[in-house]
């Protein structure tokens, strides 16, 4: 019954999404919308996040745990075998099914010297390795995102220490459409020496390598805070909430957010 009720939500927001986009089409051609009156993306995102909550209710801030450590050492095997890519390498690769973030030159120079591009993002999101990761993150969130969701994108960095206070290392919010969340999986100890994370009201420091954390990183103002010694290695995992648990099927971007239409989720997973 649960199941068929679902399916009906999922066609019902379909159908009213589509219609949107139909009429946004239509719009264009017969200039009935102007520049500003046409519906973002984050219209589309919103409606299909509060249908999610009015079913499933609200997903915690913030939750952590920690990966096994078997899948820790494989991680960390592979960031030294899958090498450095430049900033100016991913800016440039294909978008794909995702959002992008663009730069400039001179921001994509203090990216570059903040962190170290570890090319994770370029392995098909159905390798062994990332299932593996996929699968434990879900096993160990669940409960606290209190809903199915889908994995949007995924990818590995290095922080170098004493980098500038610029970006990511100062507070902010990222800014993603409605129902995306973040999980952070910190190959590194978090501590002073490699760096740590934190929020308004709280830093999560002192807690050993395989710590994950997920959090509402659109609603959350946070930091990630250099280590005085060593680079900080990390995973990011983006995941929007759905009615249906899905696999990553889209290609990872360094630079992606999310989706370009939560619907694309439900015709990705109906062609796999």
């Amino acid at each position: 019954m649960k199941k068929k009720l679902i399916n009906r939500i999922i066609t019902l927001i379909s159908f009213v999404i589509n219609f949107l986009l139909f009429k946004l089409k239509l719009g264009k051609k017969l200039f009935i919308f102007t520049s500003g009156s046409l519906p973002a993306p984050s219209l589309f995102f919103k409606v299909h996040s509060l249908a999610i909550e009015n079913i499933y209710g609200p997903s915690v801030n913030v939750a952590s745990g920690t990966i096994p450590k078997d899948l820790l050492n494989e991680l960390l095997s592979l960031q030294s075998d899958i090498g450095i890519k430049s900033v100016e390498e991913v800016a440039n690769e294909p978008t794909g099914e995702l959002l992008v973030d663009e730069f400039d030159s001179q921001t994509l120079a203090g990216i570059n010297d903040q962190l170290e591009i570890y090319p994770l993002h370029s392995l098909s999101p159905q390798s062994l390795i990332i299932q593996k990761l996929h699968n434990e993150l879900r096993k160990m969130f669940s409960v606290y995102i209190s809903s199915p969701f889908i994995f949007v994108n995924t990818r590995m960095w290095g922080s170098k220490p004493n980098s500038k206070l610029m970006g990511s290392n100062l507070m902010h919010t990222d800014g993603f459409d409605p129902g995306h969340q973040k999980i952070m999986i910190y190959l590194s100890p978090m501590d002073l020496d490699h760096g740590y994370l934190k929020f308004e009201d709280q830093e999560i420091i002192n807690k050993p390598p395989g710590t994950a954390i997920t959090f509402w990183n659109s609603e959350l103002s946070h930091a990630g805070v250099p280590g005085v010694k060593h680079t900080r290695i990390s995973i990011e995992v983006t995941i929007m909430r759905s009615f249906i648990d899905r696999p990553q099927l889209n290609k990872s971007q360094f630079f992606g957010r999310h989706l370009h239409y939560p619907t694309l989720a439900y015709k990705l997973f109906k062609k796999s």
